[in-house]
């Protein structure tokens, strides 16, 4: 068995493999691994994050001096 590892930008749905020619008429099993730390889901992530936030946040009371000292 070989095993060859490639590592591509996804540009569409259409993925060609340059060096596959002599493996023509062969079976193959071929896994693709998404890699989640790219910065375009860090964003969506932060994005979606930011909107809980915003959504289940309240507005903050700020403290008086005799609140503080009270305590």
């Amino acid at each position: 068995m070989n095993a060859l590892k490639i590592i591509k930008r996804i540009e569409s749905d259409n993925l060609q493999i340059n060096g596959l020619r002599r493996y023509i008429g062969r079976k193959a099993e071929i896994i693709i691994l998404i890699d989640e730390n790219s910065s375009s889901n860090k964003n969506n992530y932060r994005d979606e994050a930011l909107r809980i936030i915003n959504e289940c946040s309240g507005s903050v009371k700020k403290w008086t001096r005799e609140e503080i000292h009270d305590r």
